[in-house]
């Protein structure tokens, strides 16, 4: 159930709702949403949820199809330093 919920407040575009929803406790599989969310072009809300899970290599495409390369560029490297550290 949470995840359809957040998955309404992505398609509804309310994306104060559904970070505030994320960031407490919940059920929700927001990795599988996050992915949804990106599939449709949903890039907003798929960042918000990369956010929340600390996806960063999801997070980095996010950024590159909201042309937001600065943040794409970090993302990126927190992606790959993550990758190192395991």
């Amino acid at each position: 159930m949470d995840t359809e919920l957040i998955y309404c407040y992505a398609k509804t575009n309310d994306l104060a709702a559904m970070e505030e929803f994320v960031t407490g406790p919940n059920c929700a599989n927001i990795q599988s949403i996050g992915d949804r969310c990106f599939n449709e072009g949903q890039y907003q809300a798929a960042k918000v949820l990369f956010i929340s899970i600390n996806n960063n290599a999801k997070l980095a495409l996010c950024h590159v199809n909201l042309e937001e390369f600065r943040d794409a560029v970090s993302a990126a490297g927190k992606a790959n330093a993550g990758e190192r550290a395991e």
